[in-house]
């Protein structure tokens, strides 16, 4: 996953759609999933 996506403002509907892929794979990136519910 890039890092540049912290930095990057991103339209809501990517925020659900990485959320619900990263569900999927079994949370492998806390972190970041973490960092896009608090945006």
């Amino acid at each position: 996953m890039p890092r540049c996506v912290s930095f990057t403002p991103v339209p809501e509907g990517f925020h659900f759609l990485h959320r619900t892929s990263s569900l999927k794979r079994g949370g492998l990136e806390p972190q970041l999933q973490n960092h896009l519910l608090s945006v």
